[in-house]
């Protein structure tokens, strides 16, 4: 129990280690960089699906025993993370912002499963222009 009170005290110093205004900076600054947000996204993931399993563990008879629901859920948390930051990240051919500047680069391309009549047809898919109205 005393390492679980340990982990909280140990994720509440780290959590306080970033300000709110520090969070606007980094949306504006990720909008170039898709690695980075993807990076932060899993890192956050990761710490909510840790708190997730950790509050699991309060439901078991002997938390002491059951500490690998926080590693689960920070397991789940990085990869729920990491696919939310990639889907973020996505980059259409064309790009027109809302300060009116535009840029072009490579689109990112989709690969879906799409149902038929025959069952589940690959699809193959990529953003040719976004813009925001």
């Amino acid at each position: 129990m005393k390492r679980a009170i340990g982990l909280f005290v140990l994720l509440f110093m780290l959590g306080s280690l970033f300000p709110g205004t520090a969070q606007a900076k980094r949306e504006s600054a990720s909008r170039d960089n898709g690695m980075e947000e993807v990076l932060v996204d899993g890192f956050y993931g990761g710490l909510a699906g840790a708190l997730v399993g950790a509050a699991f563990m309060a439901f078991k008879d002997q938390p002491g025993d059951h500490l690998n629901d926080m590693a689960i859920g920070a397991g789940v948390g990085v990869i729920v993370g990491t696919l939310y930051g990639v889907g973020r990240a996505t980059h259409a051919f064309a790009e027109i912002r809302e300060d009116g500047t535009t840029t072009v680069r490579m689109p990112t391309i989709r690969f879906d499963l799409e149902p038929s009549g025959k069952g589940l047809q690959p699809r193959w898919s990529a953003d040719l222009l976004r813009f925001g109205f």
